[in-house]
């Protein structure tokens, strides 16, 4: 494993591992606002790692987190489903500044356990491959 790549994946392991400790949590204001912060780091997290996962196989340079979503398409990384939730968690991560609002801090927060979901599967499914 190329030691770039170890070393964002390791660190979006951790990210992903606090966003789960959280969901359990029960559920107020402080535990939302804490969330969806946890959700912003781990999503930046995975990008990053897919984005070196991606030139680490394939030799293949993204420079944002949509380019890099849609080249892991291309890779079959993920189905055509699996790309549009991606692209959906990207736009939602970059609403989730907005998180003050309280209507759209509500809504992203009962996407993320699904977005958490997802994360975790390609963790999986990179863990499986090493």
């Amino acid at each position: 494993m190329d030691l770039i790549f170890k070393k964002k994946f390791e660190k979006f392991q951790k990210a992903l591992l606090t966003l789960e400790e959280i969901l359990d949590k029960e559920k107020n204001v402080i535990i939302r606002d804490a969330t969806i912060q946890r959700f912003e780091y781990t999503v930046e997290t995975f990008w990053k790692m897919l984005k070196e996962y991606i030139y680490f196989l394939d030799k293949k340079e993204t420079k944002s987190p949509r380019s890099t979503i849609i080249e892991a398409k291309y890779l079959d990384f993920f189905t055509e489903e699996e790309t549009e939730f991606a692209l959906e968690m990207i736009q939602d991560r970059n609403l989730s500044v907005h998180a003050y609002e309280e209507k759209l801090a509500k809504q992203i927060m009962e996407k993320i356990p699904k977005y958490k979901d997802f994360m975790k599967k390609f963790f999986d499914k990179i863990q499986k491959n090493q």
